[in-house]
């Protein structure tokens, strides 16, 4: 067999899967260097994907949808449309709002069992299932988990919340001190029955200042 990158990849995107599907070379599709009813045709499969994890018949490993942001923003769905005001959000499997959003507004990632699976519930023979999705590579040991980054606007979300609930307990100021401001703070912590070592608690604090800081030098 010829071997490519998607044999061997453990997860592949909606687009990724379409060309597979439709028997086209994924890096030229994805260049747009292949000829327009074949574009229509990898766009088709990518609808047929997307309605199918909608109806809950192949389930994504992660989703993505482009819809307002409140905070502003601007972003290119893919139909390569310039949606002002809109950002790339995380979605839920649970969430439903992504179950009925358009194709243009959604990007899917499919772990590649999960594909095959999908294939052969819907009836098709191993024979028409491309190679790249038959073929499964050996299972590893897994790995540490790692955690997902945190999302730019959402860290400033958190932080801003932890301000004002620190300005709060505080009497309407933060000492530049964060390690004095950590003890003040456990001793709050404590008489609610929880309790966090005070080098968290300071580096929470240094990034509330650091970002106060920011907020201070940004003319707009």
């Amino acid at each position: 067999m010829a071997l490519s990158p998607w044999h061997v990849a453990s997860r592949m995107s909606c687009e990724e899967v379409a060309a597979l599907l439709g028997g086209y070379d994924i890096t030229a599709a994805k260049a747009g260097y292949i000829r327009e009813h074949h574009l229509h045709e990898l766009n088709e499969w990518s609808r047929v994907i997307v309605e199918a994890a909608q109806a809950g018949e192949i389930e994504p490993w992660s989703i993505y949808e482009l819809a307002p942001d409140p905070e502003g923003g601007e972003e290119v769905n893919n139909a390569g449309q310039l949606c002002l005001g809109c950002a790339w959000q995380w979605r839920q499997k649970e969430d439903i709002g992504w179950q009925m959003a358009s194709d243009d507004d959604l990007k899917l990632t499919f772990e590649r069992p999960e594909v095959y699976r999908w294939l052969k519930a819907s009836g098709v023979a191993d024979d028409d299932i491309p190679e790249a999705l038959r073929v499964m590579p050996k299972p590893q040991a897994p790995a540490a988990p790692q955690n997902k980054p945190l999302h730019h606007k959402r860290r400033q979300t958190y932080l801003k919340l932890i301000e004002g609930l620190a300005l709060e307990v505080l009497g309407g100021e933060i000492p530049d001190e964060p390690y004095k401001v950590a003890a003040m703070l456990q001793t709050v912590l404590e008489g609610r029955g929880l309790k966090l070592d005070d080098e968290p608690i300071a580096k929470t604090v240094q990034e509330i200042l650091a970002a106060r800081e920011e907020r201070a030098s940004d003319p707009f």
